[in-house]
Parts: C-alpha cells; sequence; structure tokens
C-alpha cells in the first residue's frame, strides 16, 4: 500500500490516498514521467481523483489521467498520472517565433520560454550551459520548445526538477561523466539482464538538412568548406565502411545550429548503441547514474548510463527494472524517428507558399498611364491572391528647360489681302520724302567760279573719190561745204561763196558764278492707296542649346484614377489611394484560371497629371524545383 497526496487544480491540498496499490513510477531521461496506481471501488476517497488534479508521490507532482476500470474478485480503478512538467504543454507560442544567436545565451533562451506561460508553475533555476545557438520555433507547446534547446548541444545534458516549493524549479546540468559509476554484480545487486544490440541505426556519413524544401532547404555548404555531409571518426569509418544517411529537422535555419546537432547525432550513430533491461536490488538508483556492469561469465564490463527507471512499490523492497545505454542522452531517439520523418517528407517537398512583390513609380496624365507588367511563372501552382495597392501624387518634373535641337525653319502665313487708305490735306512744301506725310523748305547754295573747257572732236569719213566714202577716223573737222559753193544770203538776192576751213577744233568756256536756287513745291491735297496681298513669312532658327536647370517641380494632382486588368477596365476610383484585390480579375473567360507562364499587367489612368505609384503583392503557391541553385 502507498500514501498519495491529492491537490486540485489550484494546487490545494484536499486529501490523502492511502490504499493505493501497484505504484508503478516510469521515468526515463529527459523526458515526462509517469505514475501508475490503482484504487479499491469502495475507497471513498477515489472522488478526490478529478481529472487534472494533482497527486504527490516521493517529492513530486504528477497530473491525474484516468485510464478506466480493471474487473477482478475486487474491482479497482486504474489511474495513470503524467509528471507535473506535462502543465508545459498547456501553453502554445502562436506562428512562428524566433530568438537566439550570437550575443544571446542559453539561460536567456530558457526564461524567455518560460515567461510565456499563462500561468507562472515553473520557473528557472540552474543553467550550466553558456550556448549562443538560434532557435526557431512555429505553432509549438513550451514544453518541446524547451526540451529542444540543449538538444545541439556536444555535451550530455539532464533535466532535473525541484517541486519541494512553488512555483517550481527546472534545471538544466551537465551529466557528470567523470564521477565513480555504481556497480551491477551478478549475484549482488543483479537480477534478470536482457541485452539489445541495435545495428540498424549506425551511421558514418550524415546530411544534415534544415528549413525550407527542394533546392532551396538549408544544410551545411556555407559552414562545411562546401560539403553537404560530415563523416565521423576515421576509425569508425574504417570498422564499418562509409553508411550514408539524411536527417532533416525543419526547426533549424541556422547553418551553424544545424551542424552542430549534426556533428552530436553523428558522434552517436557511429558506435554501436547498445541498451539493457536489468532488474536491480534496492532503491540507490536514479536517471543518469553511470553504472557499471560486472559479469564475468559473459565477458561484459562496460559502462552505461540510466536512461530509465521503473519502479514498483508493492511490498517493502522496491522492485526496480533500470534501462541502460550507452548513449545517455536522447538525442539517440530523434535519429531513432529518421526513417519516420523521411516518409512524411513527401507531405513536404511538393513547395511553400511565396510572397513577392513589384513596384512601379512614373508620371501619367488622361491618356498615358502608369503600367506595370508581372509574371506568373509555372511553378506557381495556386495562385492565392494578387494585392495592388495605388497612390496618386503631384506630378514630377526634373527641369525647367531642354536642350533645343537647332536647324528648324518655321514659316508664318499673313493674313493677306488687306487694302489701306492715308489722306493728305495739302499744301505747299520744298522737299518731299518717300515716307510720305512729312515736308521740308529747302534752300541750295552754289559757292560759284565754276569753269570748264570743252574741245569738239568730230568723226570723220574720208573719201576714195567725189561719190564713194571710205574709211572713219577720229581728227579735227572741217565744215564738209567744197570751197567756192555759194550761199545765198536770207532775204536778198545776194550770194556769198563759201570757202572751206579745213580741219580744226572749236573751244568754248563755261563760268557760273556764286548763286542760291530756292525750290517750292505744291502738293495738292490726295489720297494714296495701298494693298497687301496674302503672303508668308519664313524663319529660320539656328541649332542651339538651353541650359538644364536641375530640380523637382510638381505639377497638378489626380483625385481619381481608371485601373486596368490586362487591358480590361476593372472600375474608376474616387480617391487618391486604393489597396485592392485584383485576383478575380486576373482570371481567364475561357477556363476559369489565372494565366501561368505569362506576363499581366496593371494600368492606373488618373483623371489628371499626376506621378502614380503602384505596388503589387503576389502569394502563391510554388513548387520548389529547378535547375540550379545559384
Amino acid at each position: 500500500m502507498g500514501e498519495l497526496k491529492v491537490y486540485n487544480k489550484d494546487m490545494i491540498a484536499i486529501g490523502e490516498i492511502t490504499n493505493a496499490t501497484e505504484i508503478n513510477i516510469d521515468r526515463k531521461l529527459n523526458s515526462l514521467a509517469y505514475i501508475q496506481f490503482s484504487v479499491p471501488r469502495q475507497d471513498p476517497k477515489r472522488e478526490l481523483l478529478e481529472p487534472f488534479s494533482y497527486v504527490k508521490y516521493r517529492d513530486e507532482y504528477y497530473r491525474i489521467m484516468p485510464t478506466g476500470a480493471r474487473m477482478e474478485d475486487v474491482t479497482v480503478y486504474n489511474y495513470k498520472a503524467e509528471h507535473a512538467l506535462a502543465t508545459l504543454m498547456d501553453d502554445i507560442i502562436l506562428g512562428y517565433y524566433r530568438l537566439g544567436g550570437r550575443g544571446y545565451y542559453t539561460e536567456q533562451v530558457l526564461s524567455n520560454y518560460l515567461s510565456k506561460q499563462n500561468q507562472t508553475r515553473w520557473k528557472l533555476g540552474d543553467c550550466e550551459f553558456s550556448r549562443q545557438f538560434e532557435y526557431g520555433t512555429e505553432q509549438e507547446n513550451l514544453l518541446a520548445a524547451i526540451m529542444a534547446v540543449p538538444k545541439p548541444f556536444a555535451e550530455k545534458y539532464k533535466w532535473e526538477v525541484d517541486m519541494r516549493s512553488f512555483p517550481w524549479t527546472l534545471h538544466l546540468r551537465k551529466l557528470e561523466t567523470n564521477a565513480a559509476p555504481k556497480v551491477i554484480t551478478e549475484g549482488y545487486n543483479l537480477l534478470p539482464l536482457e541485452n539489445n544490440t541495435d545495428y540498424m541505426q549506425v551511421c558514418t556519413r550524415l546530411f544534415p538538412l534544415g528549413y525550407g524544401e527542394g533546392i532551396n532547404q538549408l544544410n551545411i555548404k556555407e559552414v562545411n568548406n562546401g560539403l553537404p555531409y560530415i563523416e565521423a571518426s576515421p576509425e569508425a569509418i574504417k570498422r564499418y565502411g562509409i553508411i550514408n544517411r539524411v536527417w532533416v529537422d525543419r526547426r533549424y535555419e541556422n547553418p551553424e545550429s544545424l551542424m552542430n546537432t549534426a556533428k552530436a547525432m553523428l558522434e552517436e550513430l557511429s558506435t554501436i548503441k547498445s541498451s539493457y533491461q536489468i532488474d536491480v536490488v534496492g532503491d540507490s538508483w536514479d536517471i543518469g547514474d553511470k553504472v557499471l556492469i560486472d559479469v564475468p561469465e559473459l565477458q561484459l564490463m562496460e559502462e552505461h548510463y540510466i536512461v530509465g527507471l521503473a519502479r514498483t512499490d508493492t511490498d517493502d523492497v522496491p522492485n526496480t527494472t533500470l534501462t541502460l545505454s550507452n548513449h545517455p542522452t536522447n538525442i539517440a531517439s530523434t535519429i531513432a524517428d529518421m526513417a519516420d520523418r523521411q516518409r512524411i517528407e513527401m507531405s513536404y517537398s511538393q513547395g511553400a507558399t511565396q510572397i513577392y512583390g513589384q513596384s512601379l513609380q512614373a508620371n501619367a496624365d488622361e491618356t498615358d498611364g502608369a503600367e506595370i507588367h508581372f509574371y506568373l511563372p509555372e511553378d506557381m501552382r495556386i495562385v492565392n491572391k494578387v494585392v495592388a495597392k495605388i497612390k496618386t501624387e503631384a506630378f514630377r518634373s526634373y527641369s525647367k528647360a531642354t536642350k533645343g535641337g537647332g536647324g528648324v525653319t518655321k514659316t508664318t502665313s499673313s493674313g493677306g489681302g488687306t487694302t489701306e487708305t492715308t489722306t493728305w490735306e495739302g499744301g505747299t512744301v520744298s522737299s518731299t520724302d518717300s515716307g510720305g506725310g512729312d515736308y521740308t523748305s529747302e534752300t541750295t547754295t552754289w559757292d560759284g567760279n565754276y569753269s570748264e573747257s570743252f574741245t569738239t572732236e568730230v568723226w570723220e569719213y574720208f573719201p576714195d573719190n567725189d561719190w564713194n566714202y571710205g574709211s572713219m577716223g577720229r581728227r579735227g573737222h572741217n565744215h564738209g561745204i567744197p570751197s567756192g559753193t555759194r550761199l545765198q544770203k536770207y532775204g536778198v538776192d545776194d550770194f556769198v561763196e563759201f570757202y572751206q576751213s579745213g580741219n580744226h577744233n572749236h573751244k568754248f568756256e563755261l563760268n557760273i558764278p556764286a548763286h542760291n536756287h530756292e525750290v517750292r513745291i505744291n502738293i495738292p491735297a490726295h489720297r494714296h492707296d495701298f494693298s497687301i496681298p496674302g503672303h508668308n513669312h519664313s524663319i529660320t532658327i539656328a541649332d542651339h542649346t538651353h541650359e538644364i536647370e536641375p530640380g523637382i517641380y510638381r505639377f497638378g494632382r489626380a483625385e481619381k484614377f481608371h485601373l486596368y486588368a490586362n487591358n480590361n477596365l476593372i472600375g474608376y476610383f474616387e480617391t487618391d489611394t486604393a489597396e485592392i484585390d485584383v485576383t478575380q480579375f486576373l482570371v481567364n473567360s475561357n477556363d476559369g484560371k489565372i494565366a501561368r507562364g505569362t506576363w499581366h499587367s496593371l494600368r492606373a489612368v488618373p483623371d489628371a497629371l499626376s506621378y502614380i505609384s503602384i505596388d503589387i503583392n503576389i502569394q502563391g503557391f510554388v513548387q520548389s524545383r529547378g535547375d540550379h541553385t545559384l
């Protein structure tokens, strides 16, 4: 018979069970412990054992999980309770949570996790490790997250609890490997012994993989000289050869943490795992103890660690069964389910949800909108959504002037065909000017004493005879009347006879004395009519440049815009900013799906000059397949 103290869910003592039978404790290294017991049906205190209440046995608390009844000569009820450490499973870390890394130590990581309890039942005690590993969880309960913290450590570790006060205390300590072992000797404290040696899990070359899938999955090449694997010691390779294994744990997003954990695993996997089930006498055994099995008849002299302890309190001498292993930490159990992990990889390796975006900023107006093109690859099996955010701002110009091309000839045309008339009222003026309208009186003056001498010259024909004229020459002249010719005098009946003078010249002089001239012009009243016919003027602009004045100059701003998807109008938005789910507008009307392996477009057309920003976010499920990882 055993005595169990009972506490309600609020850890208030409510009674004792004094006649519990077959109390069995099952403890494993770095794992949850369980207690099982039976209570007679007639025991009135059995009503205290409500689900999720607690029982205390040997200074540790267990949470009750009823398992049912067993009918024998006397009907009893069987109970099973899990260690109160399981209360950490009641709290979860929602979503993806990442912490740790350089400058963030193991104690801080554990304290951070424990701070996420809704009800503080546990606090951190001793932490004998000071690592700077990075951790990530996703939809994980606190117990799993905490238990995973030391798994990447190459050193052996042990979780311990102290439940003498509340909140309870959780310690993370190094497993004592240098202490003198407790000896298990045949004929003294050794009862039946069962050996189990496992050769199936031997590995000498391990390929660790972490977060991601397909060609994008995390590996250790970056921190392992380009190699995707690590190898065991030369002695292990010589003994077993090259045995490849792949280990996948998506919790790891840091290659250094992934590699450190893989090294610890390979250290265990490169040696044969041996374990023993041993019944021993006494009550001095505890989880994590190092023991020496001394069985000369079996030529057995090996050091192992207690990784499991099952104790049944049925009489005054407890019956204890120990599970011994040459691999003390439960990192081996992580490897043990490696095959199971590989079998479920198919559900992950199909791909993953991807989110990516594109953006465009451009000037636009009522005729030329801002248009962005985006591509949906063939490997995007599912398009979850395409969301566009559009914003209109003032139109932007970046200078005040630009260079001219020069050498341009332009022609302007006049109206032409215009007739105008001017009128003059008349009067006397001294001078006229072609400009018309003005008149002046002017007197000219001559200084006098101008003289000039002239000598006559003639051209004369020289006859060959009296009736035939021959050549012509230049000389003085003769009056040309033959000598003896009679000339009748005018008015009288008388004659004179002409006598030929011969060749001679006439000379005379002109003398103009000083004098004045006054000129007067009388212009009567009259009109001038003139007509300008239609005509063109030609202008030539020589090659030249304009200096640019840089800057940002803003003009106008649209308050409305039309939106088009693949040139189809989506709608008219009376706002300067909008977030729009355009997924349905990309659907092909023929097959009801969005085309893959092609370009799609969105175009925003404002109602005035505007500077438009378009941001597109695309979410879809993409297969992680390809030919390269560059």
